[in-house]
């Protein structure tokens, strides 16, 4: 264990800090820096319908797509708005007021 007075704290500290801190790239500028505008409409009606919170089926049965098509889509969707995971796709996409019910209404009852 090294110690603060030690010669090798400040390098070591320095490589911590810098294995912890996420690249500014991996990040979106800033809460509203979605781009929506680079979405086809298909695209955007999906991202809706992830941040409504249904599942692929209940999407692709709201779009009239085959659920392989809106599988496809999402994929094109997450490299678009740099993200991994749908739970990401989500936060982002309500943050860009995505998902109010106001949009598709993918997931409400008839």
């Amino acid at each position: 264990m090294l110690l603060g007075d030690e010669p090798a704290w400040v390098q070591v500290y320095a490589e911590v800090r810098d294995f912890l801190v996420e690249p500014a790239a991996t990040l979106p500028a800033s809460r509203d820096a979605l781009p929506l505008d680079e979405l086809t409409p298909r695209e955007r009606a999906v991202l809706e319908g992830i941040a409504e919170g249904p599942d692929n089926a209940q999407i692709a049965g709201s779009l009239r797509l085959s659920e392989k098509t809106v599988r496809n889509h999402i994929m094109r969707v997450f490299d678009e708005i740099g993200v991994e995971h749908r739970y990401q796709a989500i936060v982002l996409g309500r943050d860009a007021g995505l998902g109010s019910g106001s949009g598709s209404g993918i997931g409400k009852p008839a």
